[in-house]
């Protein structure tokens, strides 16, 4: 007779294998505690997999054609640059299986560390099943990250839709990328590809690209890439698409009423991101979350339920590589599995950011999601500054996520 798998007990699980997941896990089996560390494949973070290391390596080459193309300026002439995009791609992708491999191989030779691979629900305040499997702990870390968020739009079932992480992985250069929205993710692989030979138009919602920033720098990026030849349709939210024999076409709308279709060869859905909190069953726990999905904490990173901490994007604080190794960091004030005093803050008051378009844009701002952003942004024609710069890859692998 069969009956349920009993629970594995552990010092603590943790739910993410990403940049805050992995460095508590770390930092916990360093100090002799056993650790279940739960995760979804691909292994490893957002960082390494699909967001700073392909897409600055791709930006980077982009940088390349850019320069051969407008080599001119100093009196050198090369021609059009003619770009191999499925080469990039598969250097690319080498690149990050090489460190992911790394880094997974040091997770699973990790002392006391068990990997799970699968994803987590909660069945109680200390347990989640995964993989078929109960794992119980007295503290439990999410750490689940972010996701890129396909908003509502008439007719996108219909088309083609590319996130972030698909134009990544495009062989074939797209004729006219369509970019629906005006963040850094649009400005960043809008440039990239315009740089690379396609057509871009990017359709914004909002009056600005990066409309978070000081109007001046928005206004500073906006002439810089129209000057590359983006066409910026400003202050129309996409209202609806409809596939057409070249591709699609996008339907953007004015608060005014008035609308402007753009045709394109493939569409870019660059509207946000959205946590990763959706399949967690965190109710069942009582684990508040607020309206946007993210979990809600205190300024130690606690949960509304003790023994269970929030860290990394999932939070909704900073989107950050630095901020998430930083608040993994703080859940050891001094040996990892110590719960920290209710008055110790997370340290991620402020942090300085960039958004590697050219001219670069570089800004500091409260980690508060809801405080206001103190921007102190500069530009510079040059590129990213060597500190902008994503972090190497081998800072990921040698940690277990």
């Amino acid at each position: 007779m069969t009956g349920a798998r009993a629970a594995e007990t552990f010092d603590a699980v943790v739910l993410g294998a990403g940049e805050a997941g992995a460095l508590v896990a770390e930092r916990a089996v360093a100090a002799g505690r056993r650790v279940a560390l739960v995760y979804r494949a691909p292994y490893g973070s957002t960082c390494l997999n699909t967001g700073c290391v392909p897409s600055k390596f791709l930006i980077r080459r982009a940088r390349v054609a850019h320069v051969a193309r407008t080599a001119g300026r100093f009196h050198v002439r090369v021609g059009e640059p003619q770009v191999d995009l499925a080469g990039i791609v598969r250097e690319k992708d080498a690149l990050v299986r090489g460190h992911r491999a790394e880094a997974e191989r040091g997770a699973a030779t990790a002392e006391r560390l068990t990997l799970v691979e699968g994803a987590a629900r909660f069945v109680s305040a200390r347990e989640v099943v995964a993989a078929g499997r109960t794992l119980r702990a007295e503290r439990i870390f999410i750490a689940t990250g972010l996701r890129p968020l396909i908003p509502r739009i008439d007719g996108l079932d219909r088309v083609r839709v590319l996130t972030n992480e698909s134009l990544m992985d495009l062989m074939e250069l797209p004729e006219h990328l369509v970019v629906a929205g005006g963040g850094y993710i649009a400005c960043e692989l809008g440039q990239a590809f315009r740089r690379y030979g396609s057509r871009v138009t990017i359709v914004q919602s909002r009056d600005h690209l990066l409309p978070r920033e000081e109007p001046d720098v928005s206004a500073v990026l906006e002439r810089a890439v129209a000057a590359e030849g983006i066409d910026l349709v400003l202050g129309h939210r996409v209202v609806r698409v409809e596939p057409v024999r070249a591709g699609v076409r996008v339907v953007a709308r004015a608060p005014d009423g008035g609308e402007r279709a753009v045709g394109g060869s493939h569409l870019l859905i660059a509207a946000g991101r959205r946590p990763n909190t959706d399949g967690l069953a965190l109710d069942t726990a009582g684990v508040a979350t607020d309206d946007q999905g993210f979990v809600r904490v205190d300024r130690t990173l606690a949960t509304t339920v003790p023994g269970i901490w929030a860290i990394g994007e999932v939070n909704g604080a900073q989107p950050f590589t630095r901020v998430c190794q930083e608040e993994a960091n703080r859940r050891r004030p001094r040996s990892p599995m110590r719960t920290p005093s209710r008055g110790r803050a997370s340290p991620s008051t402020a942090a300085p950011w960039a958004t590697p378009s050219s001219p670069t844009r570089r800004s500091a701002a409260s980690a508060s999601p809801s405080a206001t952003r103190a921007s102190a942004a500069t530009t510079s024609p040059r590129g990213p500054s060597p500190s902008a710069r994503s972090p190497r890859p081998n800072s990921s692998a040698r940690r277990p996520g």
